[in-house]
C-alpha cells in the first residue's frame, strides 16, 4: 500500500506544502497517522519498519515532470490482522491538500482525494506535513 504524488505536468514544480489529514485532523509524521487510523501508540522508528513501512519521502522541494514520490508505502509483514484491516480502511478516512508552485511562481493547491481541478493562490501557505522534520529515514 502507498501514497504518493505524480506530476502530470510538462514543467518541473515545487512542491511547497502537503497536509495529510485523518478525518480532518491534520498529521504530521508516521507515528501520528498510525495513531490516528489504526489506535496505535506513537514509536520510534524501528517499530514503524517492523509494520512494515517502507518509505517516506520529503514532501518539500521540486518535483520533475511526469515525476512522482512516494508519501508513505507499505509492505504487509506479519502484524497483527486488525492493523492490516484498519490500514486497508485509512483510505477512506485521508485526505491531502498539496500546494505546488510552477517555475514561473504560479501557485496552486490540489485535493488529492476529491480529484478536483487545482485552484490558483497567489502563495502557497507555509507549514504542512514534511515527514524528514519529524522522523528523518
Amino acid at each position: 500500500m502507498s501514497y504518493g504524488i505524480r506530476n502530470a505536468g510538462v514543467g518541473p514544480v515545487n512542491l511547497v506544502s502537503v497536509r495529510l489529514l485523518v478525518d480532518d485532523r491534520e498529521v504530521h509524521n508516521p507515528q501520528e497517522l498510525l495513531a490516528s487510523c489504526c489506535g496505535l501508540p506513537r514509536q520510534g522508528l524501528a517499530p514503524m519498519q517492523s509494520l512494515g513501512l517502507q518509505s517516506e519521502s520529503s514532501l518539500q522541494g521540486v518535483l520533475d515532470a511526469r515525476g512522482s514520490l512516494d508519501i508513505l508505502a507499505w509492505r504487509r509483514k506479519d502484524a497483527p490482522a486488525d492493523f492490516w484491516r484498519k490500514l486497508d480502511d485509512l483510505p477512506r478516512h485521508l485526505a491531502f491538500d498539496v500546494c505546488y508552485c510552477s517555475a514561473l511562481d504560479q501557485c496552486w493547491i490540489t485535493d488529492i482525494k476529491t480529484g478536483a481541478q487545482p485552484r490558483a493562490v497567489v502563495r502557497c501557505p507555509s507549514g504542512g506535513t514534511n515527514f524528514n522534520r519529524e522522523m528523518p529515514f
